[in-house]
Order: structure tokens, then C-alpha cells, then sequence
């Protein structure tokens, strides 16, 4: 003879589980936030050609930016021109990569944060082309 009351307490201990499981799939605790970070997403990475011998440098040019990007854009990060609106492509120095969690974050090769989705970017290096820029620190002046 099976008793009601034990056929409904299996029923939410089943509940509870696929409820804990589905939390965890998703990666998503109470509040809907991600609760683990995602992994780095490379981003172009670019050194000005130089001389052997030469050390890099950056003919740093001022201009008015914000920084945007998306893991399901091909460029993954870019800059907006704070003026015309105008996407810029970003080149980042070696190492620096691209996380979203959920929002832009890039870091340097220690895996260090230096630049946030919305940043002013105010310095950048000038490659030849008014619409693609070398992004070596520091980004603001």
C-alpha cells in the first residue's frame, strides 16, 4: 500500500532537483546573474613593423572614443567616435583578450582588467588609416 503523502514528497524532492540542475546549466544564480566568468575571446592584436633592434612606439594621437563590444561580432571589441558616431576598428597589443560577463571587459596579458564596455578612450596609436588604431596604454590622457 503506497501512502499519498510519500508520492507528493517524491514529487518535489524530483522538483527540487531538475529546478538545482537548470540553475546550474545556466549558470545563472537567484538574482539572474552569471555566477561563473566566461572565457577570453581573443581580439586583433597588432605591433607597428619596426626596425631590428628598435623598440615599438606609438605615434599616440588624441581622439574621443567609447569602447562597445559583442562575443557575437566578428571584431569582438571596437571603439565609437565620440564625434561622428563612426565605428573604429581597435588593434590591441599581444595577449590582451576580450571577456563578457555580461558586459565588455578587456584584459592585458596578466589577465588584469584594463578597459570596461563604455570607457572613454582618449589616446590611441596611429596606424596610417583614420578609421583603425593600436590601443596601447594608457588610453586616456
Amino acid at each position: 500500500m503506497k501512502l499519498p503523502g510519500v508520492a507528493i514528497a517524491r514529487r518535489w524532492c524530483i522538483v527540487a532537483l531538475l529546478a538545482s540542475v537548470a540553475i546550474a546549466c545556466t549558470g545563472t544564480g537567484a538574482g539572474g546573474s552569471p555566477i561563473a566568468s566566461t572565457p577570453a575571446l581573443p581580439i586583433d592584436a597588432w605591433t607597428p613593423p619596426r626596425l631590428p633592434g628598435q623598440s615599438v612606439e606609438c605615434a599616440a594621437v588624441p581622439i574621443d572614443a567609447t569602447l562597445h563590444g559583442s562575443p557575437a561580432d566578428p571584431a569582438i571589441a571596437w571603439l565609437v567616435d565620440a564625434g561622428s558616431g563612426q565605428r573604429l576598428h581597435a588593434l590591441w597589443p599581444h595577449g590582451y583578450a576580450a571577456r563578457f560577463d555580461p558586459w565588455l571587459a578587456v584584459v592585458n596579458q596578466s589577465g588584469a582588467v584594463v578597459l570596461h564596455e563604455g570607457d572613454r578612450v582618449t589616446r590611441a596609436c596611429f596606424t596610417g588609416s583614420a578609421e583603425l588604431y593600436w590601443l596601447d596604454p594608457p588610453f586616456q590622457e
